[in-house]
């Protein structure tokens, strides 16, 4: 049956883990889905400036802030608890602005803020979610799956709002609506929720002050862990090169004359087709192929390095248009195989379950954290290049290069790390 071929033990355990992993990706459907495809009909219906948006999004950005606090309740409270509250947070706030037309710019603050706290214990409840129901020797192919899925969902969703959109006309009344229907989703997983997942609960105590004692405990011991940090340090690499994608359909189109339609394909295959794929991939290679999804990263990141050492080297003129296509069409391609299990080292690790969510809360907080400098590093570099944008680039990918080599280091450390801990067990 599908679920024995994919890793997982029962039904039960597979309908958690697809509850799980579809969870992480519908909360997030009713706005920030929304930030790029349907930009201006969401701050049209917001009834706020351009300044406002940006601000909305540093906002929902502080949850990077609260990852490691938020590792304490992911050790305290079971995923389940953590995802339904989450969810349900998010449809207050979604409800309040489909309700109240001209809704303060205040108060849309403060449910972008409520946001984004709610973030920092709900994504690391999903991933803590996605590997214990999962089996150890799955781990690769188990967040893989999550990067897929989440990625196809986002695919799917963008284009049923269009339809929508065709129908009714790009207005702040179709954004409404759209944003009512994906409420109502919401709610739907909230009840899949409380079907489907388990309350599973790892800690040992059993009076609520010893629970909390405990807890924090196991928050402390992630922080002392090494494999955390290692895990932490590959993850924050991959996403800092993943940024660079952002920039992929500029550079290509600022120094190699891409056409609009060229860029639009080029956009989307990158952005999603790539997603889609490689998630699977990258679950399958690392299980599969080389038995350990540290190993696979230690060797997709090697690979990117490559890769951008050639995107640099590579003249900037028309005359090498398919040359630079073919080089971010692979380098897109590896980073979204290494982006969709670089998590999946915690669980490699042998990280104990009691302290298994505040893990990945650090490893959150040390993937994410490039959020807070990439964009404006790059958007500087640019700026000051802007008479000889290739030059501007030139430093993006360069930037890109090195994170990679050091995500490299980090990986080839912690397989070598990881494999001596499981010798010295098997030897006792």
């Amino acid at each position: 049956m599908l679920f024995k071929k994919l890793g997982f033990t029962s039904k039960e355990n597979f309908k958690a883990f697809i509850t799980v992993i579809t969870a992480g990706q519908i909360i997030y459907c009713a706005f920030e889905a929304f930030k790029a495809s349907f930009y201006t009909p969401l701050i049209n219906m917001l009834n706020i400036s351009n300044t406002q948006f940006g601000m909305l999004f540093t906002l929902l950005g502080t949850a990077t802030f609260f990852y490691i606090p938020a590792g304490w309740l992911n050790n305290r409270f079971t995923p389940r608890q953590l995802i339904i509250s989450g969810l349900i947070i998010r449809i207050i706030g979604t409800v309040y602005m489909v309700a109240f037309v001209n809704a303060s710019f205040i108060s849309l603050c403060i449910v972008a803020l409520s946001w984004g706290i709610v973030d920092a214990f709900f994504w690391p409840a999903i991933l803590n979610g996605t590997r214990l129901f999962s089996s150890e020797e799955n781990q690769g192919l188990a967040f893989g799956l999550l990067e897929s899925v989440r990625r196809a969902m986002e695919l799917g969703m963008n284009a049923l709002a269009l339809l929508i959109f065709m129908r009714l006309g790009a207005n702040s009344s179709a954004m409404r609506i759209i944003i009512s229907i994906y409420t109502i989703l919401i709610v739907l997983w909230v009840l899949l929720s409380i079907r489907y997942i388990p309350n599973i609960m790892y800690l040992k105590s059993e009076t609520a002050s010893e629970k909390n004692k405990e807890a924090f405990q196991g928050l402390i011991k992630a922080l002392l862990c090494p494999e955390v940090w290692l895990s932490g340090l590959i993850s924050m690499a991959i996403y800092t090169t993943y940024i660079t994608i952002v920039y992929s359909v500029p550079y290509m189109q600022n120094v190699f004359m891409l056409t609009p339609t060229q860029a639009v394909a080029f956009g989307l295959f990158t952005a999603s087709g790539i997603g889609i794929i490689g998630g699977i991939l990258g679950g399958f290679l690392g299980d599969k192929v080389f038995k350990s999804p540290v190993k696979m990263l230690s060797a997709s990141l090697t690979l990117t390095v490559i890769v951008l050492l050639g995107v640099l080297l590579t003249p900037k003129n028309t005359n090498y248009l398919y040359m630079s296509i073919v080089l971010m069409f692979v380098f897109s391609f590896v980073i979204f195989i290494s982006r969709s299990v670089m998590f999946a080292p915690i669980g490699e690790a042998n990280i104990p379950k009691d302290f298994s969510g505040s893990a990945m809360a650090v490893a959150s907080f040390l993937a994410y954290s490039p959020i807070f400098w990439a964009y404006g590093l790059n958007g500087y570099l640019l700026d000051i290049n802007k008479d000889n944008p290739a030059q501007g680039y030139y430093y993006i990918f360069l930037i890109a290069l090195i994170s990679s080599a050091v995500g490299a280091i980090c990986a080839i450390i912690l397989y070598k790390l990881t494999k001596l801990k499981k010798s010295k067990e098997n030897n006792n």
